[in-house]
């Protein structure tokens, strides 16, 4: 029985042995980070509101996504929330984050908005809103494999439906969203970003 048990232990090890190494291959070069939003958000170019948003980043094969929720709040002092809150998600493709990456306009992006009524009883937001427009680099530079500093300014326009609830009509909503987007901390969570 004495001899068997270490034979089990090398064997299990072994066995062990490609999990080891593809979680090893898998982790390495990424790093932590946390990104803050700060947004105008306009609704078919009308008085502006703000969000203030922290977004986590989640590793992907292809980049890394970052999302958050906040509730939208008046733009001006004494900045009150209103009963709107809203996701946004902003996906940043591997080749923005390339070290070799230069300052400028970027198309390597995607983003969408959702918005929910908190002061409705259902609970229900509506579906993500898709966002195209320009993302904006101003800064992006690594040191010793980490992100040291990230600045991006992003000007989008998510569209939805009108209030028929149907695309093409003709009443189709436009919120605009403009800031920027900024590193906050490299190491603060548990996201990971590729590199």
């Amino acid at each position: 029985m004495n001899v068997r048990l270490p034979r089990l232990l090398w064997l299990l090890l072994g066995a062990l042995v490609p999990f080891l190494l593809d979680w090893a291959v898998g982790t390495s070069g990424r790093r932590n980070f946390e990104m803050q939003a700060e947004l105008a958000v306009r609704l078919d170019g009308g008085d502006p509101l703000t969000l203030a948003v922290d977004l986590a980043a989640q590793h992907t094969e292809d980049g890394v996504e970052l999302a958050g929720t906040a509730p939208l709040q008046q733009f001006h002092y004494p900045w009150k929330p209103t009963p709107v809150e809203a996701d946004f998600w902003l996906r940043l493709d591997q080749n923005l984050l390339d070290s070799s990456q230069q300052v400028g306009r970027s198309q390597n992006f995607a983003a969408s908005l959702t918005l929910k009524d908190t002061s409705r009883s259902d609970g229900r937001g509506g579906p993500p809103l898709p966002c195209r427009g320009n993302l904006v680099v101003e800064e992006l530079r690594w040191n010793e494999e980490a992100l040291d500093a990230v600045s991006l300014r992003v000007d989008l326009l998510c569209t939805s439906s009108g209030p028929d609830l149907a695309w093409g009509t003709g009443d189709e909503r436009v919120w605009m969203l403009t800031g920027p987007v900024a590193l906050v901390s490299d190491g603060a969570t548990s996201a990971t970003a590729p590199r």
